[in-house]
């Protein structure tokens, strides 16, 4: 075998031009394939967390979008009248994205307070109740403020579940959510009705804690 000098050379030289060029043309696919929003405008993140490309995403990315979609005291009545601008189809999409991240998180809450210890699980139960009561008082401030000037119109009031809708989607939930995941969440509410009554706090009412 002949041996030409510089030959051993070229080839490396070809596949680390090769590889670059492969590399640049895989990052910039990802970069056109991911699906965002037109803009950062709120009616277009609403309809953009509505668009099945939404679930598309990693969670990581769902979650930044989220926390930009989520409504702030100051902008909770732009949010309420974007939601309700969109059709029935949008908002349930997009409540239902919404509703799948939320889940994912509250599990993974679940799985995290089971590996506490007696002590670590009193600590997570006493901020758990403390940000429950908290967003009991706010809801009910937000409802006599509604109440006292107007702002809750009749839009938005026809736009809101019905009841039948509400019985629907809590049979959705009932037969998407695991035996397992059903099961641990009814005894993390009993471990909080236990702190409740040890540390003489009324349970709040409302929504579940996680």
């Amino acid at each position: 075998m002949v041996n030409f000098p510089g030959n051993h050379l070229k080839f490396p030289r070809i596949a680390v031009i090769l590889l670059t060029v492969i590399g640049m043309a895989a990052v910039s696919l990802v970069l056109l394939s991911t699906p965002e929003p037109k803009s950062d405008k709120l009616e277009d993140l609403a309809a953009f967390l509505a668009s099945p490309s939404f679930r598309k995403l990693p969670e990581a990315k769902q979650e930044e979008y989220l926390k930009r979609m989520r409504p702030s005291r100051e902008n909770r009545g732009e949010f309420r009248r974007v939601a309700a601008a969109m059709t029935d189809e949008q908002r349930r999409a997009m409540f239902e994205n919404m509703r799948i991240l939320h889940e994912k998180r509250r599990v993974e809450e679940l799985r995290a307070y089971f590996k506490l210890s007696k002590a670590e699980k009193q600590e997570f139960l006493d901020r758990k109740i403390a940000e429950q009561d908290r967003r009991m008082a706010e809801f009910a401030r937000r409802r006599a403020e509604r109440e006292n000037d107007g702002s809750r119109d009749g839009a938005a009031r026809e736009r809101r579940p019905s009841g039948e809708q509400r019985a629907a989607m809590r049979k959705t939930r009932l037969e998407t959510t695991p035996p397992e995941v059903r099961d641990a969440r009814q005894r993390f509410f009993q471990d909080m009705w236990k702190r409740r009554a040890e540390t003489g706090r009324m349970p709040a009412r409302g929504g579940p804690p996680l």
